[in-house]
């Protein structure tokens, strides 16, 4: 399952910033039984929006194994409060290499559960009580939030012989249906509210993220990425893949995403990704080594250059954080 923000312009250049997509599983109201999803979560800071897109697979996993979330562990903040907040919060708007891109996802992964937290507690107040227990943990989150096209971990996905790691969503299971109209309308009031804490800084950090994409963009449009790329091509033809799948790690991630959804069983998608994750690590190695050099090197230039706009961006984290803290934990 290649978790792999592959999708690309009419030009084959990766989407601008408010379309980046970040393939991760998240919660969606959907009952009934736990299919296999290949979601894309679009980054539409401004509405903290995501959007499921892509195939759903046959195969179907086990609710009981699923890891969900209680609003209990926003009643603990060292559970999930990351050490150096503000600097998580920028790698999540301003990655330059996967490792960045996956201290990122700890920020990304601290919101989802404090935002579920003010939605479920929200929910109890007028009544329902659907969401208690179901959900993401926020370590599934960032666990499974990766964006391999753009952001690659090749360590990562060496080590673990895999492009994502595991699902971990556990739908609620729904209001009877006498009530499903009024629960649709407390939903959306209770989803607005859990937006409300994060609207400043996820305005802020969609700003710097815009600025930040055109350069990255940019970087990994360039010529001496281009040059390195046909490294990538030749190797990953030589272990098999069609030629038009390996012109750039998007069309061969993509590819193998379409391999995926034939397979018959999740144990057969494993035994994929067991095989395609090593030999995409070891390929794009020489090509995302370059890109990660020129964007960190562009990295500190840019937030030296912007150092004003970033300043007050971290000044907005720690309030908003604490604001939704407040929130989640807010008596029923």
């Amino acid at each position: 399952m290649a978790g792999r923000g592959d999708l690309t312009d009419v030009r084959g250049l990766p989407y601008q910033p408010r379309t980046v997509v970040k393939m991760i599983v998240v919660r969606v109201m959907q009952y009934g039984r736990i299919c296999l999803l290949r979601l894309a979560r679009f980054r539409w800071r401004s509405g903290f929006a995501v959007v499921a897109t892509l195939a759903l697979l046959s195969a179907c996993s086990d609710p009981a194994k699923s890891v969900g979330y209680s609003s209990a562990i926003a009643s603990d903040p060292a559970a999930i409060l990351p050490s150096n907040l503000s600097a998580e919060a920028l790698d999540s708007f301003v990655p330059a290499s996967g490792p960045e891109y996956a201290t990122g996802a700890q920020f990304e992964g601290l919101l989802y559960a404090l935002q579920y937290g003010i939605t479920n507690a929200c929910m109890v107040r007028y009544g329902f009580h659907e969401l208690t227990g179901h959900g993401i943990s926020a370590s599934a989150y960032t666990a499974q939030d990766v964006d391999n096209s753009q952001f690659p971990d090749l360590a990562r996905i060496a080590r673990t012989r895999s492009f994502d790691t595991g699902d971990g969503f556990q739908p609620p299971p729904g209001p009877p249906q006498a009530e499903q109209k009024t629960y649709n309308t407390d939903s959306q009031r209770c989803d607005e509210a859990a937006n409300e804490p994060f609207l400043g800084l996820l305005r802020a950090g969609s700003s710097l993220e815009d600025q930040w994409f055109v350069i990255l963009n940019a970087i990994q449009s360039s010529a001496p990425v281009r040059a390195k790329l046909a490294g990538f091509t030749a190797c990953v033809e030589s272990e098999g893949t069609p030629p038009s799948s390996a012109t750039s790690l998007g069309s061969f991630l993509a590819w193998e995403t379409g391999v995926d959804t034939h397979a018959k069983t999740l144990a057969r998608v494993h035994a994929i990704d067991r095989h395609w994750a090593p030999i995409f690590a070891r390929c794009a190695g020489p090509t995302v080594r370059l890109q990660e050099e020129l964007q960190l090197a562009a990295r500190t230039s840019f937030l030296q250059r912007e150092s004003q706009q970033v300043q007050q961006f971290r000044a907005l984290v720690g309030p908003a954080v604490s604001k939704a803290e407040e929130e989640a934990q807010a008596p029923s």
